[in-house]
């Protein structure tokens, strides 16, 4: 038999280990090692067992996982099964929207000496942001009312039209929310979708 302290081969008929000292039982009398479990555990020893799959593998988790298309608002929509394409176009019409700002920001501060203009910059700013991330129609709506009113503003004071990018901008970004109603709503006719799948 072996030592259960330093696992070294002794005697059957030992009592002590010779090059530890530790106590051991006979042969007959020690339990087996493999019975420890079962004892601990009881009978339904696997049955107690935590299923791989509650431990977050996602190997174990069902494949029949299907989305509730009924419970999928438009957000969440355009944010996980909207098509590419049109997500990009909405990511242009901010980024257009980002870089206007951008400028409207240095002009205001350093060109035109107007730090009243930063109030501009910050509406400008907060509903591209809206448009943008908070996936909002209604944002990009007014970020096209507003930019109208200024630049008619900019042609009645100064003469010129200033700020048709974000104009511009807008109508796409408002066009490309249309696109992407009609999508929605297709979606919610079509079969539930496989989330195995999709992911």
């Amino acid at each position: 038999m072996f030592c259960p302290k330093c696992g070294k081969e002794i005697v059957d008929e030992s009592v002590n280990c010779l090059f530890c000292g530790e106590a051991v039982a006979p042969a007959e009398t020690a339990a087996p090692v493999e019975e420890a479990p079962k004892a601990q555990f009881g009978n339904d020893y696997e049955a107690q067992q935590p299923s791989s799959a509650a431990w977050g593998n996602p190997a174990n988790v069902t494949a029949n996982t299907v989305v509730d298309r009924k419970s999928v608002t438009k957000k969440e929509y355009i944010a996980k099964y909207a098509p590419a394409n049109l997500k990009k176009n909405i990511r242009s019409a901010a980024i257009v929207c980002y870089v206007c700002v951008g400028i409207s920001a240095v002009a205001s501060l350093f060109l035109l000496d107007s730090p009243w203009m930063l109030i501009d910059v910050a509406i400008y700013l907060g509903l591209a942001l809206g448009m943008h991330l908070g996936n909002s129609k209604l944002c990009a709506i007014l970020l096209l009312i507003f930019s109208v009113i200024e630049c008619i503003f900019s042609m009645i004071q100064f003469g010129s039209p200033s700020g048709w990018w974000l104009i511009i901008a807008a109508i796409s970004a408002i066009s490309t929310f249309n696109k992407l109603g009609k999508e929605y709503n297709k979606f919610l006719l079509e079969e539930p979708v496989d989330t195995t799948q999709s992911f």
